[in-house]
């Protein structure tokens, strides 16, 4: 199992195990953390499952490919998006990710 650490708004961490080869949204949804909506199930269409990765993390996880940060730059500043933001259903769990950090932001608007 992978461990994901969901950071939300206040500061609150919820640990969630995942198998590798899950994406971090469906870890989020099947765990219920506040915050994950994922409206569109995943299909990088609505950005509502959009993260922070914590910033030890984000070379890790890599950067966002181009249709990735169309969606993110859609959502713009109405969804707190910056340099390590990541849409959570194109991160892809493995073993190397284990101990993962994200915040949730406090508000999810979607495009």
């Amino acid at each position: 199992m992978v461990t994901i650490n969901f950071e939300s708004p206040d500061g609150s961490v919820r640990i969630v195990a995942t198998k590798p080869g899950e994406s971090v949204m469906a870890a989020g949804r099947t765990a219920d953390v506040t915050g994950i909506v994922a409206v569109c199930g995943g299909n990088m269409l609505c950005g509502t499952c959009h993260v922070i990765v914590a910033e030890e993390w984000s070379e890790r996880v890599g950067t966002a490919g181009e249709d990735e940060s169309a969606v993110l730059e859609a959502l713009g500043s109405r969804a707190d998006v910056q340099p390590s933001s990541r849409l959570a259903c194109q991160i892809q769990v493995s073993a190397e990710l284990d101990g993962l950090t994200v915040r949730v932001p406090r508000y999810q608007p979607g495009i």
